[in-house]
């Protein structure tokens, strides 16, 4: 298996590590039944929530870094 998205331009990223939405959406696709609870113990960017969400499964994270935390609200809002 071999998965082709691509990174996460660096002006865009509010995380060190962030992974596209879509590439998460695929290993959620690929390892979860639908309707899934997924554990994010490292939320990072957020990108894990906002696949999780998108595919109907329940979804929580943790995040010890309030400026990684502050970034996800401000992606999640920007959104609505």
């Amino acid at each position: 298996n071999i998965f082709n998205f691509s990174p996460v331009p660096p002006q865009q990223k509010t995380h060190p590590t962030e992974r596209p939405v879509e590439l998460m959406k695929e290993i959620y696709e690929t390892f979860a039944p639908p309707g899934s609870r997924v554990l994010i113990p490292f939320l990072g960017s957020g990108s894990g929530l906002i696949a999780a969400y998108q595919l109907g499964m329940s979804a929580v994270g943790f995040e010890l870094s309030k400026s990684y935390k502050d970034s996800f609200l401000v992606k999640i809002h920007s959104m609505e």
